[in-house]
Parts: structure tokens; C-alpha cells; sequence
């Protein structure tokens, strides 16, 4: 998304099927087929349909209408004055060694950290890490805080489960960037964090 005269990533996902539906940021994975089936009921999708050269978004919740000018491309829309890439999920059962690290500003001088370390044999390590950061008038003091847990996971598509301790977890994920010799992605979308291989 283009904003300020610079260039800045918006990290939402929209998700458009087939039969006219959108789903905007879904959470705790996506699956297509079942996003298609369901009843349009809250106030993150609706319908939508191309007239013209705008796209047309009739929202779920109280049936507000949006449109904006609307140009596609072979990897992509242009939406308004931003551009969205289309990205790709995972394949079933996908598995790489390899670390990814996204974190997130929290605000008041403290960020957040959030490491995922996969193994090919389909278990994993995560790390999370606070830092603050406060500043006196002659003085800076940083400190934090990080905590570590292990698990299995498994990639489906633009699901990723976590396993750990009994509990299980699923995240709507997708690629971004360019794959390496390996088949990683440069990045792994994550819920509106954008995680950096290592």
C-alpha cells in the first residue's frame, strides 16, 4: 500500500471465493472450499462482484456497500491506489528446516518478538521476547523478557497448526516473497505479522 509518498505494507489478507464471497483477516486458518460454503454473518465478509472497472463489496454487517476503482493482474489487484499481490499457501503435510521471526510495536517503547523455529522431521521451537525500552534525561535502561515452548506442526494450505502440550492452535498463514532453493519463502504472513526467515 502506497502511503506519504513512501511505500509501506498493510499486512491484512483478503480472501475472495469463486461464488462471489470475501473474508477479510480470518483468523485461526482458511480453508476455501468451507469459507464458500458458509453463511455470510459477520462484519469481516460479504458479497462481491465487478461492475465496470470498480469492485463492488456488500458488507455482512448492516449491508454497507464500498466500492473502489478495481484493475487485475496476472499476480494481482489494484485496489484504489494500493496494489494486493495474490500469495500462495502451503502444501499438505509441507515440512523445511528453517527459523522465522516477526514481532510488532506495542507502543510506549516496547516491541514484541515472536521466533518459530520448523524442523524437517515436523516438530518445532517458538520463542517470544519483550523488550522496553525508557529513557531518563542522562540515562537509556532496555530490559526483557522471552519464554520458549516445543511442539509438532503441520502446514494445510493457509493453515498452520501448532501442537504443544495437548493444546492445539491454528493460524491463517500464506508465502511471501520469493522461495529459496529449499522451497522456503522469504516471509510467512501470520495473522497481520509478517515473520522474516532467518
Amino acid at each position: 500500500m502506497f502511503a506519504n509518498g513512501g511505500i509501506s505494507l498493510n499486512h491484512e489478507s483478503y480472501f475472495f471465493t469463486s461464488n462471489g464471497r470475501f473474508f477479510k483477516s480470518p483468523a485461526a486458518g482458511v480453508d476455501l472450499r468451507t469459507l464458500a460454503a458458509q453463511p455470510a454473518a459477520t462484519r469481516h465478509d460479504g458479497s462481491y462482484w465487478i461492475e465496470g472497472n470498480e469492485l463492488v463489496m456488500a458488507w455482512a454487517e448492516r449491508g454497507r456497500v464500498t466500492r473502489s476503482r478495481y484493475e487485475g493482474h496476472d499476480k494481482g489487484i489494484t485496489i484504489d491506489s494500493g496494489f494486493a499481490s495474490r500469495r500462495a499457501g502451503f502444501q499438505r503435510g509441507w515440512r523445511m528446516d528453517g527459523s522465522y521471526e516477526g514481532g510488532a510495536s506495542i507502543g510506549g517503547g516496547t516491541s514484541s518478538s515472536n521466533t518459530l523455529n520448523f524442523r524437517r522431521d515436523g516438530t518445532y521451537t517458538r520463542g517470544v521476547g519483550v523488550v522496553a525500552v525508557t529513557s531518563g534525561t542522562t540515562s537509556q535502561v532496555t530490559t526483557g523478557a522471552s519464554a520458549a515452548a516445543a511442539g509438532t506442526y503441520e502446514f494445510d494450505e493457509y493453515t498452520l497448526t501448532l501442537r504443544e502440550n495437548g493444546a492445539e492452535r491454528r493460524f491463517t498463514v500464506f508465502t511471501f516473497g520469493d522461495l529459496d532453493a529449499a522451497g522456503r519463502p522469504a516471509s510467512i504472513f501470520n495473522e497481520g505479522v509478517m515473520m522474516t526467515r532467518q
